[in-house]
């Protein structure tokens, strides 16, 4: 990575250079190869593809847009780099450019990697917001109308999405890593997705794949405000329970049979997974504590949903016998903590993020207030879901 920087430092790239875009793809197929297999696959370059456990392709054509894709669909899963795309910077005549695109295609190889990464999180039993976040993001982009992954800023929430914030924010992040030195410009764009992760809101105006439910959000919502009734309308009304088992975490979240599970079902949850977390001997300490931390941000947030709006005094009082009084007060009062935590984390993240916009210009958004609505039309009723999150 180092050689190809001080030499694109001096030279533009000629796409006749057969000798130097072999050296390219080289160190590109040398990076991937590495990653794959810290992920437990197999990728040898000179192997026959049916061999391979995970797939590399490279193509040059002007004529599609991406950069790269990663196919979850194919067997076996695979990544394609379009170097058409990828490398076009490197021809300019102005040197920032040059070296701004030697950064960041080796930062879009990474980011295509960590998709993978997200969709094995989606696949576990291991509890995670994030991997719940994920699923609920792959989930609406297969059922959805294409305008809701687009770039149209009308109707598209492609800038907004979790998976690619996450992406993007690892992409540059293991850039810095391998570098190994500070980057001004790359940390800031970082930061930037970083805060884009913790403040982005997405916006509903589409159908359904098949057009029998409109789904429209008033504008931009917290992206839990619209995903999440949505998703409640797919799997509880609509019966697409299939999706339960294309994306297991959110087993989390529903019950096989399409119902959510209850505020009591989803606290016990959580100290059975405590538990088996905390009698497993194979797990560090660290390990164990991550996994804890990880599960109980998961479980904090579901149960918060259910609680906030959908709980009567009574209902209160039921989790209080089933869980006993004193553990009842205790988790809740660690949800408390939790919540504030995640207000401070989210004000620091926007303020980096506010500092790095300022530095490299406009880049990123920051998003209107929520009123927290989504509405949704089906059979010519509309319905109308109320939540508030804390903010």
């Amino acid at each position: 990575m180092t050689s190809f920087m001080n030499y694109f430092r001096d030279n533009q790239l000629d796409f006749n250079d057969t000798e130097l875009l072999q050296k390219m793809q080289d160190s590109i197929t040398r990076i991937f190869q590495l990653e794959i297999e810290e992920l437990g696959y197999s990728y040898q370059p000179n192997r026959d593809d049916s061999q391979n456990t995970f797939g590399l392709k490279f193509i040059n054509d002007r004529s599609e847009t991406f950069l790269g894709v990663y196919r979850k669909n194919t067997r076996p899963p695979s990544i394609t780099y379009n170097i058409a795309h990828l490398y076009r910077g490197l021809q300019s005549p102005d040197v920032d450019k040059r070296l701004f695109t030697c950064k960041t295609l080796y930062q879009t190889v990474f980011h295509e990697i960590q998709h993978h990464r997200q969709e094995l999180m989606t696949k576990t039993n291991v509890s995670s917001k994030d991997g719940l976040e994920y699923a609920r993001d792959y989930i609406l982009n297969g059922y959805l109308e294409k305008s809701w992954y687009s770039r149209d800023r009308k109707t598209g929430n492609y800038d907004a999405y979790s998976i690619e914030n996450n992406a993007d924010e690892v992409g540059y992040r293991q850039y810095l890593e391998i570098m190994g030195y500070s980057d001004k410009e790359i940390t800031d764009l970082m930061n930037i997705e970083q805060g884009k992760f913790n403040i982005a809101r997405y916006k509903a105006n589409v159908n359904s794949w098949d057009g029998q439910s409109h789904y429209e959000s008033d504008g931009l919502q917290e992206r839990d405000d619209v995903t999440i009734p949505i998703l409640d309308d797919l799997i509880c009304v609509r019966g697409r329970t299939e999706i339960l088992n294309r994306y297991p975490i959110l087993q989390k979240e529903y019950n096989l049979d399409g119902t959510k599970k209850s505020a009591i079902d989803l606290i016990k949850n959580m100290q059975k997974e405590e538990q088996y977390i905390l009698q497993n001997q194979d797990l560090s300490d660290d390990d164990k504590a991550k996994l804890i931390r990880d599960g109980q941000e998961m479980y904090y947030e579901l149960v918060y949903r259910q609680v906030e709006k959908k709980s009567t005094p009574e209902q209160i009082a039921e989790i209080v016998k089933q869980i006993g009084k004193d553990e009842a007060q205790r988790i809740f009062e660690e949800m408390s903590h939790y919540f504030q935590r995640e207000l401070e984390g989210r004000l620091g993240k926007s303020a980096q993020m506010t500092s790095a916009q300022e530095r490299i210009g406009n880049y990123g958004f920051i998003m209107p207030f929520n009123n927290g609505t989504i509405e949704i039309e089906q059979n010519g009723k509309k319905d109308n879901k109320y939540y508030l999150k804390i903010l």
